[in-house]
């Protein structure tokens, strides 16, 4: 389909994050009008430190910003406006858009930023799912919001290969992805300037494979019985910017980070696996099948190191009950975590 702009449009973004702050600042240096609606989760989250909240950030460069928890809010459709006049691009935002909302106030003009290859790659927590399934495709898409989730017609899109020796955890990829998405933004604004037509493309759908949002302290239970390659990538996953992988030693609940599987020297029994058999000052060695994990990282719930704590002969373990709370359904709203939708 064709979708058309007016080069005079003004922007109106959607969300948070540090890609929308740095849209909204190239947009206002570059002279496009731009408006921003957020969550109060969003205000309020860090961008450049804990005393520097989205909101302030945006307030310092005197963008107008709106804080706004319901999107579907008269003072949200006041903000809205002429949707013919204004470029509508949503970067992690807070909120589901309802099909009449997509269409009768958006008329179908609502862009999406999706971070990951589509229609591979829909729905939540792409990064740790890429980490998980060991995908080192890339992609920052443009598309166009539709009911079904990040279904949408393609607007621009590139893709990209994450490079092992920049790319272990979590935020490795988040700064990396930084970078292509908003060169891609960047990119279609510059193109509405001097090309107001763009030809969107549709999904193909059998193709599509879909991926809820992780919640860590719900999702991130290690089960020691995988391999040793399954249990890095998994302990990868929930390594920074989140608190850690889980699981327990002399009762209580610990988070495990900074872990490569060693392969030297490594024979062990299954029944060896998760028993400390080696200690330095500053990191451990744990039995796997056939392979060992060197850890640097275990904190417990209050985020303390406890490296020094954890004795030679000790065992890691995650009771049965725990592992089966990995089925469970999450749920987030523009405040942040709602609590499990979907129980066992």
């Amino acid at each position: 389909m064709d979708l058309t702009f007016s080069h005079k449009s003004r922007l109106l973004l959607i969300g948070g994050g540090k890609i929308l702050m740095k849209t909204a600042y190239w947009a206002h240096d570059n002279g496009f009008p731009v408006e921003v609606i957020l969550s109060t989760r969003h205000a309020e989250e860090g961008i450049t430190g804990p005393s520097n909240n989205l909101k302030q950030m945006l307030d310092a460069k005197k963008i107008k910003n709106y804080i706004i928890d319901d999107i579907e809010s008269s003072k949200s459709l006041d903000v809205i406006g002429d949707i013919e006049k204004t470029i509508c691009i949503s970067i992690s935002a807070a909120w589901i858009f309802k099909k009449k909302m997509i269409e009768d106030i958006f008329k179908g003009r609502l862009l999406n930023l999706h971070e990951a290859r589509l229609p591979v790659g829909r729905g939540g927590g792409c990064i740790s799912w890429k980490i998980l399934s060991g995908d080192r495709l890339g992609a920052s898409v443009l598309h166009l919001i539709a009911p079904k989730i990040d279904a949408g017609e393609i607007v621009m899109a590139q893709d990209y290969i994450y490079p092992p020796d920049k790319c272990r955890i979590p935020i490795d990829y988040y700064r990396y992805n930084e970078l292509q998405s908003f060169d891609l933004i960047c990119k279609f604004l510059n193109k509405v300037r001097v090309k107001n037509c763009f030809q969107t493309f549709k999904q193909l759908d059998y193709l599509s494979t879909y991926w809820p949002r992780l919640h860590t302290k719900t999702h991130a239970w290690i089960d020691w019985n995988w391999s040793p390659s399954e249990l890095e990538r998994f302990i990868c996953a929930f390594d920074d910017p989140y608190p850690g992988a889980q699981t327990m030693i002399y009762g209580k609940t610990v988070h495990l980070k900074n872990v490569i599987c060693h392969y030297g020297n490594s024979t062990f029994h299954p029944f060896q696996t998760g028993f400390i058999y080696r200690k330095r000052n500053n990191w451990l060695c744990i039995a796997l099948l056939n392979a060992s994990l060197l850890v640097q990282s275990v904190t417990n719930e209050n985020g303390q190191d406890i490296i020094g704590e954890i004795k030679e002969g000790d065992r890691f373990y995650t009771p049965s009950q725990n592992l089966i709370y990995k089925a469970r359904k999450v749920q987030f709203t523009p405040l942040g975590f709602k609590g499990v939708t979907q129980d066992i």
